[in-house]
């Protein structure tokens, strides 16, 4: 909202809303937002739901379903939803995401805290703990461990 309140204001409306609900069109917006930010946003989705316990599967799952809520519940209030924001997101999201999660778990295994440090920049949900042991999410680690709480913060 803080954002897009010019867009809010001038193109917003609960007639224009009703008219697009579920009216998907193929948007116009660049590659590089399509191909790059959209897959940005939907790898912290996916990471978001990883670290909280959630297989790959289902995490991207809860990411599609986020994308298409998303594209029809909100921003149907100003423009007609994207298809392919609805299918790149989680689609290439879940890609992306894979990959940060792999790269993250092996700086996070690292014995130097520069590394730490940095796999925890680039999977910023992997400080979401249990508070019971104040262990990080379920992320799997070398070594037998099968959670990121394996990793304790020291």
């Amino acid at each position: 909202m803080l954002t897009q309140s010019d867009t809010i204001r001038e193109d917003g409306s609960w007639e224009g809303y009703k008219r697009r609900f579920l009216d998907f069109q193929y948007d116009p917006d660049n590659s590089v937002w399509n191909l790059l930010g959209h897959p940005l946003t939907g790898a912290q989705v996916f990471l978001f739901y990883r670290a909280y316990g959630y297989t790959r599967e289902k995490s991207f799952l809860l990411g599609a379903l986020s994308s298409l809520y998303f594209e029809t519940l909100i921003e149907s209030y100003t423009e007609r939803p994207s298809a392919q924001d609805t299918i790149n997101t989680p689609i290439f999201g879940a890609m992306l995401g894979t990959g940060i999660e792999r790269v993250s778990v092996e700086l996070l295994n690292s014995n130097r805290k520069f590394y730490r440090a940095i796999g925890r920049i680039i999977n910023p949900f992997s400080f979401l703990t249990n508070k019971n042991d104040f262990k990080a999410g379920i992320i799997p680690l070398r070594g037998g461990a099968s959670v990121l709480g394996g990793w304790r913060f020291d």
